[in-house]
C-alpha cells in the first residue's frame, strides 16, 4: 500500500466520524427541543409505552 492511500484513508475516517458526530447531536438537540415544547398531555401519550415509575 502506498503511504498517501493509507493518509487519505485514516483522514477520510476522522473527517466522517467528526461530520457524522456533529449530525447525530443536531439530531437529538432538534428530538430535545421538540419535546421541551409539547405539553405534558402530549408528552405522556407519546411516551404511554415506558413503565410507570421510570423518569426520562
Amino acid at each position: 500500500m502506498n503511504k498517501d492511500k493509507i493518509l487519505f484513508g485514516v483522514a477520510g475516517l476522522i473527517a466522517g466520524l467528526v461530520v457524522g458526530f456533529y449530525f447525530a447531536n443536531s439530531i437529538n438537540q432538534q428530538t430535545v427541543t421538540t419535546a421541551a415544547q409539547m405539553p405534558s398531555a402530549q408528552l405522556a401519550s407519546a411516551n404511554s409505552n415506558i413503565p410507570p415509575g421510570i423518569r426520562i
